[in-house]
């Protein structure tokens, strides 16, 4: 009896795992970025130097 509890745990964590890879990829993919799962890195501003030398950029 043991020996089939083994087998179908295993079973689960392989089909679980595909499962979870599948989506990753399925949501990360270019063309489903408009379903808004994945949100696109922000790039932070680069500070503003405000000091009477600054220079001009």
């Amino acid at each position: 009896m043991d020996e089939i509890i083994c087998r179908a745990q295993i079973a689960i964590a392989i089909c679980y795992k595909r499962i979870v890879d599948d989506s990753i990829k399925y949501f990360a993919a270019k063309e489903n970025q408009n379903l808004g799962v994945v949100k696109a890195k922000k790039f932070l501003a680069s500070k503003l130097d405000l000091s009477p030398w600054a220079a001009p950029s």
